[in-house]
């Protein structure tokens, strides 16, 4: 039925037309009204179809000047609408033109006609009103409890939004509330914006500076799922806990490589590995592994619908917030030494400049041979090797620096900005702050993965396959104006720089490169 409604509607002659009105155009019977208002509402809701006030006629928004998209407020109150059609532009919303919409909600905006300002094309920034919330991003807000004269009310920590929610007394929370308290609160329905939304405190989780409570905020605000549904830990728990030898069919046997894995002192899973070895005078081979979860989490199980669900891990100061049962992201489909694992493996063979002459994707099972943190790669390789494997992590540091160089004279940025971790003592209070340094054993496996990311793109793109791309967006023309402007002022000449220069490739694999600007994910 939706799709009938949605290609009336999209009718040339199509005019709008109310509920009662669209039933015999559908060829509905009458009995099929209230089904047919049902699916109105839907799609309705989910901003496909816009209803006009007058007569509580339907059409599609683009129809009534309208645009359903997600809304993202800065600190200033001032919205940013991407709409859901990519063909649009972003619509700015002003403070006064939100309504009651909130950070992350599905609105459906009324775009506004402004007239061209002569020599001012940034004058022409599409702009709008919200009309109408479609979904609620959240049901909930954390905030801190406050008293008014007459009345408690909650400040939100998130500073993008710019209402006190007013709360009553909170009863059944679980623990009495206390003026500055850290308290989570349920919505309720905000009707106007000349008034403050109203909630419900549902849980207090106690005074912001007590311990634990900063870091049970951020995972009441970001509704970040502490705990797996009992039919996703069952399904985790049917894989079993080790590799079974059917399980090894059909993969290539790396058991017996120098396998190792490199990664930061507290990591808890492994999910990548290397092997390096010669081939002949002028060659090596590289083999890059990765964890094979696919092969633990099938499509529509219980393990997928809540991968799917979460997103992805979350890494908080003193905890991650696992997206799939530990039972396979510490365990199964962690690359441990000494046991088993199942892997997908990009071959290489590399030249001794680190070109790549040859590429092979295969199903793989290893035995990790040693693990390794990035402090004592680093340094083993200021000192002579003392084993077999410290010699290959030798030649694969001179591999990677040689891939490096080549990659920077070939025009990659060097993107290496500061980073510093936090290091909590066994009460969660801060101990020290740490500067991690992107070091030589970092680049190690940074360009070994880079490698693998870049073959594994050029073989899509070749087999004409679907993928998930991370696209750059063209530049504004008002930021590059000012850009151009900046640089002439430093006797620099540049021409247009809306004209994106050819992509560069190191044509290290045989198949075409990811075009510049992409990266498979």
């Amino acid at each position: 039925m939706e799709n009938k409604i949605l290609n009336l509607l999209r009718r040339p002659n199509y005019t709008p037309l109310n509920a009662a009105e669209l039933r015999p155009k559908l060829g509905l019977t009458p009995s099929q009204q209230k089904q047919l208002e049902q699916v109105l509402g839907q799609l309705e809701r989910r901003g496909q179809i816009a209803r006009v006030k007058q007569g509580n006629r339907y059409a599609l928004p683009v129809d009534a000047d309208l645009v359903p998209g997600r809304i993202r407020m800065n600190r200033a109150g001032v919205g940013f609408v991407q709409p859901d059609d990519p063909k649009f532009p972003t619509i700015r919303v002003s403070f006064d033109g939100t309504a009651t919409a909130m950070h992350g909600d599905h609105v459906l905006v009324r775009r506004e006609v402004s007239a061209r300002v002569p020599r001012r094309p940034e004058a022409t920034e599409p702009t709008g009103r919200v009309v109408r919330v479609l979904e609620r991003a959240r049901t909930q807000l954390v905030g801190t409890l406050q008293r008014g004269k007459q009345f408690l009310y909650v400040i939100p920590d998130d500073p993008r939004i710019s209402h006190d929610i007013y709360v009553p007394p909170p009863r059944d929370a679980g623990r009495p509330a206390n003026v500055g308290d850290k308290v989570v609160v349920d919505l309720r329905e905000w009707k106007s914006r000349h008034t403050n939304p109203e909630g419900e405190i549902v849980e207090v989780l106690g005074p912001p500076n007590a311990e634990g409570v900063d870091m049970l905020s951020v995972i009441r605000q970001y509704k970040l799922a502490l705990h797996f549904p009992k039919r996703v830990l069952l399904d985790a728990q049917s894989v079993g806990s080790v590799v079974k030898p059917a399980e090894r069919s059909g993969r290539t046997d790396c058991r017996s490589q120098q396998v190792v894995t490199i990664d930061p002192d507290d990591a808890k899973d492994f999910d990548d590995a290397i092997c390096l070895e010669r081939d002949g005078a002028e060659h090596w081979k590289l083999w890059v592994h990765i964890a094979d979860v696919s092969h633990y989490v099938q499509p529509g199980s219980a393990l997928d619908q809540e991968a799917a669900r979460r997103g992805n891990s979350t890494y908080l100061v003193d905890r991650v917030v696992p997206m799939l049962p530990e039972a396979l992201s510490n365990e199964l489909c962690s690359l441990k030494p000494e046991v088993e694992r199942l892997t997908k493996c990009v071959e290489f063979l590399l030249a001794s400049d680190g070109r790549v002459l040859k590429t092979k994707f295969y199903p793989a099972v290893i035995r990790s041979q040693r693990r390794h943190n990035y402090r004592e790669v680093f340094a083993l390789l200021q000192r002579r090797p003392a084993d077999a494997i410290e010699q290959m992590l030798h030649d694969a540091h001179q591999l990677a620096q040689k891939i490096r160089r080549a990659r920077f004279k070939a025009g990659s940025l060097d993107l290496n900005f500061p980073e510093t971790k936090i290091r909590l003592d066994e009460r969660g209070r801060v101990l020290r702050m740490e500067k991690v340094e992107n070091d030589a054993s970092h680049q190690l496996i940074e360009e070994f993965m880079l490698l693998a990311n870049e073959a594994v793109a050029a073989r899509l793109m070749a087999m004409g396959r679907p993928a998930i791309y991370r696209v750059h967006e063209a530049p504004d023309e008002k930021r590059l104006r000012e850009y151009r402007e900046d640089v002439l002022t430093h006797h620099v000449a540049c021409g247009n720089l809306s004209n994106r220069l050819p992509s560069i490739s190191l044509k290290r694999n045989a198949t075409p490169m990811t075009p510049s600007g992409t990266a498979a994910t």
